[in-house]
């Protein structure tokens, strides 16, 4: 229905969490649906078109914003080739490079030069960017491609990682100290008992010097500085 719609959905959104005493929402996704896509078989995107899916999501985030409530954009750098959900089983998107940059990525180069606070990385594998590692544990998709060419400078969180779709998710601790490694700010997982199993991990990591503390600590200020914005109602 257009940018209209998507800014009034995003303020309803909006104004039901901060009743809820809820300030960040884990969207818009921002992915490009492709044909056969499970996302869009189950009605989550805006839509095919990169340009409108953009516009959109963007209105959606900005309705967010509106009611005090930061958007994280999802699920980069782009799920809307994958034909199964990444919560049910491990995906592998077989797009070029070109194509993930000209198509998949443009709604978060749109929401990015927008000012979005957060970004969602995905747990799909994409070959033509990082040939083993998933998006939330790949330092080339996260650092090089959202940070670096992207310039995005506000919080990355990921996917759930405690999902089928990545090897050894069993392991939520190890995992994490992963994609803590690869540059994210927040881990994401779906239990208190793999919470403290991350948090304990990443704890570890940091005295032992496996993970980089100045890393750690850049990733913290991040976190701080949304937390202070929302504060302000900025």
């Amino acid at each position: 229905a257009g940018p209209r719609a998507a800014r009034a959905a995003g303020r309803a959104a909006g104004r039901t969490l901060r009743e809820l005493g809820v300030n960040v929402n884990l969207a818009p996704v921002a992915d490009v649906a492709g044909p056969g896509s499970a996302l869009a078989r189950d009605g989550r995107t805006f839509g095919t078109d990169p340009a409108a899916v953009a516009r959109a999501a963007a209105a959606f985030a900005a309705g967010l914003r509106a009611e005090g409530v930061a958007a994280a954009a999802k699920h980069f750098p782009g799920l809307g080739a994958a034909r199964v959900s990444t919560d049910d089983e491990p995906v592998v998107i077989r797009r070029s490079r070109a194509a993930l940059r000209g198509r998949d990525m443009r709604p978060f180069a749109d929401l990015v030069a927008a000012g979005v606070p957060m970004v969602m990385t995905g747990t799909a594998v994409y070959p033509a960017l990082d040939r083993g590692r998933p998006a939330s544990l790949s330092a080339r998709i996260v650092r090089a491609e959202l940070r670096g060419r992207l310039g995005f400078s506000g919080v990355v969180i990921t996917d759930a990682l405690d999902t089928p779709a990545l090897a050894g998710a069993d392991d939520p601790g190890a995992v994490a100290v992963r994609a803590a490694a690869a540059g994210a700010d927040l881990v994401l997982v779906t239990s208190p008992a793999a919470g403290a199993r991350a948090r304990a991990a990443i704890t570890r990591a940091l005295r032992t010097g496996a993970l980089d503390r100045a890393e750690a600590q850049a990733s913290a200020a991040r976190v701080l500085r949304l937390r202070a914005a929302l504060a302000a109602g900025e």
